[in-house]
């Protein structure tokens, strides 16, 4: 920030340390969107997994039932 400030007292008018920092926010606003949509695919899957899970279960659930010996 002081680099910053120096340079516009110099009479820089797009002081190179701001335009850096510009770039290097835009890089993490770039790379924090991809993470977020690579958190969103992976909790989209975990999400799918569940309800086949609860679907196995239901299905375990319900040959249990059928099997008057208990061995299911």
């Amino acid at each position: 920030m002081h680099q910053v400030i120096d340079q516009i007292l110099e009479g820089e008018k797009e002081p190179a340390a701001f335009l850096e920092a510009l770039e290097m926010t835009w890089k993490i606003a770039h790379d924090c969107s991809s993470v977020i949509e690579k958190v969103d695919a992976i909790i989209n899957q975990n999400i799918a997994l569940k309800q086949q899970n609860h679907q196995l279960i239901g299905l375990l659930n319900m040959q249990a039932q059928d099997d008057p010996t208990g061995r299911a």
